[in-house]
């Protein structure tokens, strides 16, 4: 699903790796991992995260994208609960996601 969300962005590469994130980063040469935020229990688990991620591997480095205030109460635990009772989530996720959600709890 994400590879579709994500067709019409050409500087974005999605793509999958069995083990550690910074061994993926260093494998392919990437030294900058973005992380979105939520809230402030999203910030303490990632910047604990990013923090272990640097010590194993401290050619990379993470940075933070706090979400809109907006969005910020959205996860993918609500949009599965909402959906898993015939709720719309189309405001909460991308079109392609919400069109998969919806078949598979028709």
């Amino acid at each position: 699903m994400i590879q579709n969300v994500l067709a019409h962005q050409d500087k974005i590469r999605v793509d999958s790796w069995p083990g550690l994130l910074v061994d993926y980063c260093a494998c392919n040469n990437v030294h900058t991992i973005i992380r979105g935020l939520r809230n402030e229990l999203d910030y303490n688990y990632e910047s604990t995260m990013a923090l272990t991620n640097n010590m194993l591997f401290s050619e990379c480095e993470t940075i933070f994208i706090v979400t809109s205030p907006g969005l910020s109460h959205i996860s993918s635990s609500a949009v599965k609960i909402i959906a898993s009772y015939g709720g719309n989530v189309d405001k909460m996720v991308p079109p392609t996601v919400a069109a998969e959600i919806k078949r598979k709890f028709a």
